[in-house]
């Protein structure tokens, strides 16, 4: 996405959220970080928080909206129900049958003589899957690799390829977010 079309979704999610406080430093943070997405989905993304969240979305959490959009993640709940309802033949999210083949496959849900328990163990293993998936998928969409490699300066990069124009838009932004006693 482009570094306009980025400024305009965050500028959209201040509207939504007049008590936001961003200043040029994490507007800026945004619009780079929100680069690294597709327009639509962070559009999807945005709305999806503005609907669910009272509160500002970190980067983080935005980024992780975005993420689990795009992998289509089920929540806790709904893995398990499909672990449960495998028996008629519905199909598992890939994550929840690598959690299900990490927990012993069927016959372990089949057979525990503790079904609670193996929920709970179920929903833990899940959780860490998902979890080290939109990790990878996060860094993935950043450009950045899951280890450290030296040279790899994704922010200094990106920087550097912004011209006057990209610049100017950040600070125009930053203007229009920042109430008149701080600037």
């Amino acid at each position: 996405m482009r570094a306009d079309e980025a400024a305009h979704i965050v500028a959209y999610m201040l509207a939504a959220y007049p008590t936001a406080n961003l200043n040029d430093d994490n507007g800026a943070a945004y619009v780079l970080t929100l680069t690294a997405y597709e327009r639509d989905e962070v559009e999807q993304a945005a709305i999806e928080l503005i609907s669910t969240q009272k509160w500002f979305p970190s980067l983080s959490e935005l980024g992780t909206a975005v993420l689990r959009r795009r992998l289509a993640l089920p929540g806790d709940t709904t893995a398990y129900e499909q672990v449960r309802k495998r028996h008629s033949g519905s199909t598992l999210h890939p994550l929840v049958a690598e959690a299900l083949e990490v927990m012993g496959g069927m016959a372990s849900f089949r057979t525990t003589t503790d079904p609670e328990r193996w929920h709970q163990s179920f929903a833990r293993v899940y959780r860490d899957l998902v979890n080290q998936t939109l990790r990878n998928a996060s860094l993935e969409s950043a450009g950045i690799p899951l280890s450290y490699e030296p040279g790899v300066t994704p922010i200094t990069d990106a920087l550097a390829e912004w011209d006057e124009d990209g610049q100017r838009l950040i600070n125009e932004m930053a203007r229009r977010i920042t109430p008149p006693e701080d600037r």
